[in-house]
């Protein structure tokens, strides 16, 4: 089966009182007969992160956890999949845009 096409995106934001900040976003994959990777990593190039960023990876992340960690009867329909996966972003009034 082909690969995922890879995605890579490099990204500076430039601010008049800091040296600026790269961000670097990989997402990647492939098809096998056994089943689907998907791999995505995001590298930070720079001083220091904003805090906005941080909070939002943060977030994102717990997500991610919960999901992987989570039990669900069979019949589970994906919203609820999906709510368990951005509760963190619900609960600071956030989401995925």
């Amino acid at each position: 089966m082909p690969p995922f096409h890879t995605v890579s995106f490099i990204g500076t934001v430039f601010n008049l009182f800091a040296p600026p900040l790269i961000l670097h976003a990989v997402d990647s994959g492939g098809q096998y007969l056994d089943g689907t990777t998907d791999v995505t990593r995001t590298f930070f190039y720079g001083s220091e992160p904003d805090p906005e960023w941080v909070d939002r990876y943060t977030r994102v992340l717990m997500g991610k956890i919960d999901l992987a960690r989570a039990v669900f009867p069979d019949g589970t329909l994906e919203t609820a999949l999906d709510y368990a996966t951005r509760q963190h972003l619900f609960n600071a009034g956030l989401d995925y845009k």
